[in-house]
């Protein structure tokens, strides 16, 4: 609990607690990927009749959710790996209440919740970043029926694509300040940015395949993955192809580097070469 009574006098958990406690969640998680398929099949538990780790999902999106939305950004980071793991763990579990549903449906708006203060300007760029993997996992899960939902989620991600442009010079307020951590930080974010949007249009292209081939004529949800990601290819595909072009001049052995670009890649300066490379791996 947040807050626990010891002796008549409530005590509030210290956050370093509350990061071991997610972390214990995560582990469990773990345990229960690998074990009685009942842990992720609420009609499968209900028919054993036993403590299935499915029959606790709305305490789990809610400790994700409360760890997401804290107020440090250890236990926040926590927080998003927590509620990835999770998505990825029931995003084919079907509701047996409700055909053709998944169970992960009715916690949309806590999913959502959850993701949209880590793309506020003041967030440290490692948060937007897990964040950023979340959503493309929660979009691409298939677990959205309704373009309405996707979209919240999309709109997101459309704000983490302003770390793409250059920085405007500081007399242009129209712009809001955003506090620079150091130069390789921001191709940490950038990249991953990018890797969410890929995420989400390999899957977008894969299900549009399925479909073409299979149509379903009652599909509600057709196409909708592929019309979120279509009006951003434009200058998605430009920033896709530079990533590209940053990977092979730092893949290039160490005899041709007096040939690289003397003012860096489109991501990464000279400067950070040795500290962003691994963020191109």
């Amino acid at each position: 609990p947040v807050v626990e009574s010891v002796g008549g006098t409530d005590v509030r958990s210290r956050w370093t607690t509350k990061v071991c406690a997610v972390e214990c969640v995560r582990k469990i998680l773990a345990v229960c990927r690998g074990g009685d398929a009942g842990h992720v099949d609420l009609g499968h538990a209900r028919q054993l009749g036993g403590d299935f780790l499915v029959l606790h999902l709305s305490e789990l999106v809610r400790s994700s959710f409360i760890a997401a939305t804290g107020s440090v950004d250890q236990l926040r980071l926590c927080g998003l790996e927590t509620l990835e793991e999770i998505i990825t763990l029931f995003a084919a579990t079907p509701d047996p209440d409700f055909e053709g549903h998944s169970l992960l449906e009715q916690y949309q708006a806590q999913i959502g919740a959850a993701l949209r203060p880590a793309f506020a300007p003041d967030t440290l760029p490692n948060i937007t970043a897990r964040a950023c993997h979340v959503c493309s996992t929660w979009m691409s899960s298939g677990v959205c029926q309704d373009l309405g939902d996707l979209r919240r989620i999309q709109q997101l991600l459309v704000t983490s694509l302003n770390t793409l442009k250059e920085p405007t010079t500081q007399d242009d307020d129209s712009t809001p300040k955003q506090p620079i951590y150091n130069e390789s930080t921001l191709t940490m974010e950038r990249l991953a940015v990018l890797k969410a949007w890929a995420k989400i249009y390999i899957e977008a292209k894969t299900d549009e395949e399925k479909r073409a081939a299979s149509p379903k004529p009652n599909d509600s949800r057709s196409g909708h993955l592929i019309d979120v990601v279509r009006p951003e290819l434009g200058q998605l595909s430009r920033h896709w192809f530079a990533a590209l072009r940053d990977y092979a001049y730092l893949s290039l052995p160490a005899q041709f580097e007096p040939q690289m670009p003397s003012s860096g890649g489109s991501f990464y300066s000279n400067e950070t070469i040795d500290s962003a490379k691994p963020y191109y791996l």
